[in-house]
């Protein structure tokens, strides 16, 4: 049972990863193609992402 389990939430690690990995390439990706006002936006967004991004690891660690 616990195998099955842990088998689960590495596989659920993993997608997220790629997940997070796409979102990255998207962000950066639309960033090239938007005019400056809208890059500070992004920017700023970026700095809220890496900051959350910061929090994650202690909320999966709670959660599992």
């Amino acid at each position: 049972m616990d195998e099955m389990m842990e088998k689960e939430i590495n596989e659920i690690k993993e997608m997220l990863a790629e997940i997070r990995d796409d979102v990255r390439f998207f962000r950066d990706f639309m960033q090239e193609y938007q005019i400056p006002e809208m890059r500070q936006e992004t920017e700023q967004q970026k700095e809220q992402q890496q900051k959350d991004q910061k929090q994650e690891p202690k909320e999966l660690s709670l959660r599992i």
